[in-house]
């Protein structure tokens, strides 16, 4: 017994309109990505070798998935032509499926089972059957064909009682939100999901912050790595996704917040899904940009000063500081350079940035003492870049980490939160830790990220 599972890309414009910054088959529903509930149920049904196969090739599927090693299968991948029947998927995979029976899932829609229960699917096969929504997505139970036959012939499985799993429409944001709801109000103990807790109401991922003044409100299902602010309200009824950052004295109820989301301070949603920097009714449909609503609103756009007096006279301490460190080390140090062209806010800027040295003991000390941002003190002393303020990305690099939204608020410095956080190299943390700056940006908060910043570097291995 094998199983192919069929990407079909007409099946999720719909995502590809409301969730552009996810792989659409990929899409979390209770904080698990679609196609491990196929898998999952495929592990449990006891068929070991799956295929997955795209009409519109995706590299990020196979980068989450990989070869099936995490779940004890032989997970390969194909593409096909867009639309393709179900036969002439098994016959392009002929070499895959060979003589034995084969289970076809096409398309997104919700697989329904219940994982304390599931059977094998070789005991349950009774000829070509399908389970399908009226858009034709869902199961195909193909056996082997007959001597002298091209096509299966599929019928409707209507038996009510059958230990094969049901299908339910997954095509609209309606849906999706609908399906999340259902899971946390009870769905959740029949599918394997993500976190911990003493009951399936509260499931509670790892490296999650919650801090004292926070309160929690049972059923949530709070992904990995997820920081909750002081004073915030969750639940009922809310599922966030990993890597997201909820600010301070927000309230979130009924609502499914997307992976990689910053959600800023003195909100209320209720009855949202949150994508990123996008708000969604899911009951009308309606968008609203949360990153200009909420996010660049409060900040008073009438500044034309990028740098202030107090960042000139730090770096004009550090140049003090550093310069003799510097000139000893500098000659010695191995060091390459890439030029990096961005808007400063006022300035369309240049600059050269050290790359970190191979194994030259001397390069490795000159970064641990943050000696490759030396040169460019002097464009903080003349005004022209922040010592402390936005992480400094190219122009490609902001958009991909959706900040070019804020791009009148951009305002880059030698150091930054996402420095202090070492999240420098992942675009989509940097996009949550900038959108925090600017709603905490002070003094207070520009001293601990410098202090924070000059101890990692030192203390970090190069």
């Amino acid at each position: 017994m094998k199983s192919i599972i069929y990407c079909a890309d007409n099946s999720v414009k719909w995502i590809r309109d409301n969730f552009s910054c996810c792989s659409p088959y990929l899409l979390e529903i209770g904080n698990k990505p679609f196609l491990e509930y196929i898998i999952d149920f495929c592990v449990l049904a006891k068929i070991k070798k799956i295929r997955i196969v795209q009409d519109e090739h995706d590299e990020r599927v196979q980068e989450q998935l990989g070869n099936g090693e995490r779940w004890n299968i032989e997970l390969s991948y194909a593409t096909a032509l867009t639309d393709s029947p179900i036969d002439s998927i098994i016959r392009y995979n002929r070499g895959f499926v060979g003589d034995d029976q084969v289970m076809i899932f096409k398309g997104m829609f919700w697989l329904k089972y219940d994982k304390r229960s599931v059977v094998p699917v070789a005991n349950c096969f009774s000829g070509n059957i399908m389970r399908t929504t009226s858009a034709g997505d869902g199961w195909y139970l193909a056996a082997a064909l007959a001597e002298g036959t091209k096509d299966h012939m599929f019928v409707e499985d209507n038996v009510s009682d059958s230990t094969l799993p049901g299908v339910a429409a997954l095509d609209s944001i309606m849906s999706f939100f609908q399906r999340n709801m259902t899971l946390l109000n009870g769905d959740s103990i029949r599918y394997n999901l993500p976190g911990y807790g003493a009951d399936k109401k509260n499931l509670i991922g790892q490296n999650v912050v919650i801090p004292r003044s926070a309160k929690i409100v049972k059923p949530v299902i709070i992904g990995d790595c997820v920081q909750l602010g002081q004073h915030t309200k969750i639940g009922p009824g809310v599922i966030i996704g990993s890597n997201s950052l909820i600010d301070n004295n927000t309230d979130i109820s009924n609502s499914v917040v997307i992976n990689n989301s910053y959600i800023g301070c003195n909100l209320e949603l209720k009855d949202k899904i949150a994508a990123q920097n996008i708000v969604i009714n899911p009951h009308n449909g309606t968008r609203l940009d949360i990153t200009d609503e909420f996010l660049l609103t409060p900040v008073d756009k009438r500044r034309k000063i990028l740098c202030t007096p107090e960042q000139r006279l730090a770096a004009l301490f550090l140049v003090i500081i550093w310069v003799l460190p510097w000139l000893l080390m500098r000659p010695w140090s191995r060091l390459r350079t890439r030029e990096i062209s961005f808007n400063s806010g006022l300035h369309r800027l240049t600059i050269k940035r050290h790359l970190p040295p191979g194994k030259n003991f001397i390069g490795r000390w000159f970064f641990k003492f943050s000696l490759d941002r030396f040169h460019l003190l002097g464009k903080v002393i003349t005004g022209k870049l922040r010592l402390v303020g936005n992480i400094i990305l190219d122009d490609s690099s902001l958009a991909k980490a959706g900040l070019d939204h804020s791009a009148v608020e951009y305002k880059p410095g030698l150091f930054s939160y996402s420095d202090a956080l070492g999240h420098g190299q992942d675009l989509a943390q940097c996009r949550i830790d900038e959108f925090y700056y600017l709603y905490h940006a002070g003094f207070r908060f520009n001293v601990w990220i410098l202090y924070k910043t000059l101890t990692r570097n030192f203390f970090k291995e190069t």
